[in-house]
């Protein structure tokens, strides 16, 4: 598993379900990390973990926008799924800089991308 995740680059060359895989793990690993450290009482390194998460998501989410990438991402069911997946963590964040909502930003990071589509259609289990 990866410390962070990466951006795959669809349109450069053949990314593998192993990889989407290895990202999905990423984000829900972080998060419910995240969750416990506030449940630990420990706000301040779970704020860390979110400022994290948000960076790796901001970093995906601009990359397969670019409309030179779509193309590649729209062509592919796999590609697509887990582009979507990226888009509702993402557009998800809210007030990301404020511990009001840190455990509220985590949860929806985690819930967006281990209940989405792209785990049951890669066939993953959490």
């Amino acid at each position: 598993m990866f410390n962070q995740s990466i951006v795959l680059e669809f349109d450069k060359r053949l990314v593998s379900e192993e990889e989407m895989i290895e990202n999905i793990d990423y984000y829900i690993s972080r998060s419910s990390e995240g969750m416990k450290l506030i449940s630990q009482g420990k706000q301040k390194e779970a704020m860390k973990i979110l400022k994290e998460i948000k960076t790796s998501l901001k970093k995906e989410y601009i990359y397969y926008n670019k409309e030179k990438i779509k193309p590649y991402i729209h062509r592919n069911n796999v590609y697509r799924t887990y582009q979507w997946g990226i888009v509702l963590a993402y557009s998800k964040l809210y007030k990301v800089y404020s511990y009001k909502y840190l455990y509220d930003n985590l949860f929806n990071v985690w819930d967006s991308i281990s209940n989405h589509d792209s785990c049951l259609f890669l066939g993953y289990r959490i």
